[in-house]
């Protein structure tokens, strides 16, 4: 038991294959998964402090729509078409999203909700949180009873309960109003919440991730 917490604390993020005997003298090969690495299988990691947007809406699209995309190529693209100087100033908002998402032939709109709502809806959407002072884009993709699963472009699938959700968040959630269907099929997935980690290191995790961020990087609260 001690040599497994020992590989758990110091190979974190290590794949690694098991081998076991088979029959007939073979050996079977199983391919085993970090639990960081479960925590991005369908998250895309943020490469940069002020990347969470970019990263947020690459996750929506690759991992509920189908629509393979890059961090590079949301945040260069959203940048391309964007207002360069507030971009420059507040970073990406949802407005940025809204019309990269346009640009894609799906209508999306920022709305104002209650967590109820979400689980009537169904769907995975984009949100703003407040991390002890610091705005984050998020993708909010279940509600089960009083918690949330969060894909976080910098901690991976984590688990927050609802009322810490509600306290960070804002109340303004985009959600893409095409391809429902699709949207609703990867909402609450089993496999996500298996995969998903607690909140409680969550906030002073994203804190050691972003040591950098200013004022200069947060996404802009109102623009949707």
């Amino acid at each position: 038991m001690k040599k497994l917490l020992w590989m758990v604390v110091f190979f974190p993020a290590v794949s690694f294959a098991l081998n076991f005997p088979g029959a007939g003298g073979s050996r079977l090969r199983v391919p085993v998964q970090s639990f960081s690495e479960m925590k991005f299988g369908e998250v895309v990691k943020q490469k940069y402090d002020f990347s969470c947007g970019s990263a947020a809406l690459a996750s929506l699209l690759s991992h509920h729509y189908n629509m393979p995309m890059t961090e590079a190529k949301v945040f260069e693209e959203m940048f391309k078409f964007g207002d360069k100087k507030k971009i420059e100033e507040q970073g990406f908002s949802m407005l940025d999203m809204k019309n990269f998402l346009a640009r894609r032939g799906l209508k999306a709109d920022g709305f104002e909700l209650g967590r109820d709502d979400i689980v009537e809806l169904g769907m995975p959407a984009i949100a703003l949180v407040n991390y002890s002072g610091y705005n984050h884009f998020v993708i909010v993709k279940g509600v089960m009873d009083d918690k949330v699963l969060v894909g976080d472009p910098a901690l991976g699938l984590h688990i927050m309960s609802a009322d810490d959700f509600d306290k960070s968040s804002n109340g303004i959630f985009l959600f893409v109003r095409d391809k429902v269907d699709l949207a609703k099929a990867g909402f609450n997935k089993v496999k996500d919440w298996e995969h998903s980690a607690p909140d409680a290191p969550s906030r002073m995790a994203l804190m050691q991730r972003l040591p950098h961020l200013t004022d200069l990087m947060l996404p802009s609260e109102y623009d949707y």
